[in-house]
């Protein structure tokens, strides 16, 4: 019996040995995994987005509020340069500019690290900065028409919607001599001011977007000027009013002209300008100097004192425009019921 037991017990530990031997063999593939302990990761980035701009990018994300991450770091070309965000413990969205980019697409590498240096699985986004090639590609819209009006000196601009584009940029100059600038979204196909200089020119550039998401506009990189009632604006009137008698004699002294006059575009006219303010009166409802410029630059003088109708003056050269200076030269006359006639030598200078 005590041999019989003696075999049995032999075989057990020899079996338990094979045994043992053989999970030891199975362990030997994973062990190099375990060594030193579990993988801890950092947390990744979520909601990882990149926005075209003018020779940069902004790149935006997104990190859940139980994150570890104490900072972002980006990589591009090749990982050859980089760039670190620290981590608002309490913010949720990140954002960054990465400026100074060449015109091109990158391949941009995202991933955070925690204080004790885990990093995060990266992510791996595509974005685009665009710059003097993409807007040598744009041109503008064609060139807006525009008027102002009497009443209140409104400047009143009108262009057809463009597709493509996403607006306008216009510059011009306010009624205090400062230069101002305004984008105008393309939803709009009019726009008015009340505070711009009369007289004055405006600047236009149609603006772009490379991507609709974006975060800079590109404008035109040429600048067209607005035909914009060159004419309408204040000016000095300086000159002579000479009397004439029913009779046609000179009656008494030159009387001398030195006031202001305000032109504005007639509505519905392309080169026709009105003011209420003749020769040396003051401005009347009941008075209407009018201003008619032919394509020679020279003048057609009109309209009213009262019940007398204005012409051109009978003895003078006809009126004319200097565009190098932008000033008027004015011979014009009219006749009153009793006979008495008033003629004009006048010469209109820009304020």
């Amino acid at each position: 019996m005590k041999q019989f037991n003696f075999i049995k017990y032999t075989s057990l530990a020899g079996l338990c040995i094979v045994l043992l031997g053989a999970c030891s063999k199975m362990e030997d593939p994973v062990a190099p995994f375990i060594v030193g302990g579990e993988k801890i990761y950092a947390t990744r980035v979520d909601s990882l987005k990149v926005l075209a701009g003018r020779n940069k990018v902004n790149v935006t994300w997104e990190l859940s509020p139980n994150r570890t991450a104490t900072q972002a770091i980006i990589t591009w070309d090749n990982n050859t340069k980089t760039k670190t965000v620290e981590i608002n413990p309490t913010a949720k969205k990140f954002e960054t500019i990465l400026d100074n980019l060449p015109e091109s697409s990158y391949l941009f590498n995202v991933y955070t690290i925690d204080k004790l240096g885990n990093k995060s699985v990266p992510l791996v986004v595509t974005g685009s900065a665009y710059g003097d090639l993409y807007q040598g590609s744009l041109f503008n819209r064609q060139v807006p028409s525009a008027y102002s009006t009497l009443e209140n000196e409104f400047f009143i601009v009108n262009w057809s919607i463009s597709q493509g584009d996403v607006g306008i940029r216009l510059s011009y100059t306010d009624i205090n001599n400062t230069a101002k600038v305004e984008n105008v979204l393309n939803t709009q196909s009019t726009i008015s001011f009340n505070n711009l200089k009369l007289g004055s020119s405006m600047d236009f550039q149609t603006l772009y977007k490379p991507e609709p998401t974006a975060f800079e506009m590109f404008t035109v990189a040429e600048k067209k000027t607005i035909a914009v009632n060159p004419w309408s604006g204040k000016y000095n009137a300086v000159g002579v009013r000479i009397n004439y008698d029913a009779a046609g004699n000179k009656a008494g002294d030159p009387v001398a002209i030195g006031n202001e006059k305000v032109f504005v575009k007639k509505a519905g006219t392309l080169n026709v300008y009105e003011s209420t303010t003749v020769a040396n009166l003051a401005p009347a409802a009941t008075n209407k100097l009018v201003l008619t410029r032919n394509s020679d630059n020279t003048v057609e003088v009109s309209g009213f004192v009262g019940a007398a109708s204005i012409k051109n003056h009978r003895l003078l050269p006809k009126s004319r425009y200097e565009p190098a200076t932008g000033i008027f030269y004015l011979n014009y006359e009219y006749t009153n019921a009793d006979g008495t006639s008033r003629l004009m030598e006048e010469k209109l200078l820009p304020k």
